[in-house]
């Protein structure tokens, strides 16, 4: 009885050791582990940082589109007046012009500051024809590249316009925004039977 209470003995403890890991196994199977856990980590980093930079470049194409049919409409309604002559003025940086509203002859501007990289809005109920005092100033987009307002008279575009006796066939927005590489272009058509 006592050889087969013996023989129980070391079957039992043959039986144990064969189901334990050993410490090596242990060891290759918690790296192997950290190594995937590492390349998952990774992965969702970089999805989480493409999926911010996506929304951010989403919200600034939104805000731009808003700008440009803001501006849009504005141009759309530029007027000519007989004295003062001036109802446009124009640089590559600064655009400002007067156009009708319901009840008036309103003052607009854009502005792009190349220092801080934003382009501001300015305005003023009724017009006085300066372009330099302005009610209400608002930032309208920022972190803009580049900004160059050009204008034609329907043959050549101009970095300025300065003339007094008619005004630009077409005003073009060149632009740059985020990671862009290519200067993005908006032209917008001033009606000529004002």
């Amino acid at each position: 009885m006592l050889f087969l209470d013996n023989m129980k003995i070391e079957y039992l403890c043959s039986s144990v050791s064969k189901k334990a890991f050993t410490l090596t196994e242990v060891m290759v199977a918690v790296s192997i582990f950290v190594t995937i856990m590492a390349f998952v980590l990774v992965t969702i980093t970089n999805t989480f940082r493409s999926t911010s930079g996506a929304q951010s470049t989403s919200r600034l194409q939104q805000e731009m589109r808003f700008v440009f049919f803001k501006m849009g409409k504005e141009i759309n309604s530029i007027v000519t007046t007989e004295s003062p002559k001036v109802s446009l003025k124009g640089t590559e940086n600064e655009f400002f012009f007067a156009y009708a509203k319901a009840d008036a002859v309103a003052e607009a501007g854009y502005v792009y500051n190349p220092d801080d990289k934003t382009v501001n809005s300015f305005s003023e109920e009724y017009t006085d024809y300066n372009f330099t005092t302005f009610q209400d100033k608002k930032t309208l987009l920022r972190d803009v590249e580049e900004w160059h307002f050009n204008y034609s008279d329907g043959t050549q575009w101009y970095p300025a316009w300065d003339k007094t006796d008619s005004l630009p066939k077409a005003v073009k927005v060149s632009f740059k925004i985020g990671t862009d590489k290519e200067l993005r272009e908006v032209t917008m058509n001033i009606p000529v039977s004002r």
